[in-house]
């Protein structure tokens, strides 16, 4: 069997584990979702050919309430090889987002989340917002 073929089987198998939380195939996948990237694009921004990608996806996804985790993600970027720090900040959005993600479909009522100081910033910050929509409304009526 020749490397090409051996990059397809594991570019096939790393898109069958992108529903799987417990491997980098789920993030990797959710951040191209959320940067609006395909596997190519996601290759030159971290830098590494197509088929690194695909062991990228492969490798468990490292615990990030693990004492481990800077350990496991060192191995990691030792293996593929790659930067770090990019790798830590692609873990954290997506986990963030996916945090964000779940307290939406909770329906997270918002006497709950004004005791959250985490939630209750992006409230004030999205009332903030619909105010100042409102008050460049008010500036355009008076103009008028």
């Amino acid at each position: 069997m020749n490397s090409f073929n051996n990059e397809i089987i594991l570019l096939n198998l790393a898109m069958e584990l992108e529903n799987d939380p417990a491997f980098m195939s789920h993030v990797l996948a959710r951040y191209c979702q959320i940067e609006g990237l395909d596997k190519d694009a996601l290759a030159d921004e971290l830098g590494i050919p197509l088929f690194l990608l695909a062991r990228l996806a492969l490798c468990k996804r490292p615990d990030a309430d693990s004492p481990n985790f800077i350990n496991e993600i060192s191995e990691i970027a030792d293996y593929i090889p790659m930067d770090e720090l990019r790798l830590v900040s692609i873990i954290r959005e997506v986990e963030s987002l996916a945090v964000l993600n779940n307290r939406a479909d909770n329906h997270e009522t918002e006497e709950f989340a004004l005791n959250n100081p985490f939630s209750a910033g992006i409230l004030a910050a999205a009332r903030d917002r619909i105010e100042d929509d409102n008050a460049d409304e008010i500036i355009k009526d008076e103009d008028e």
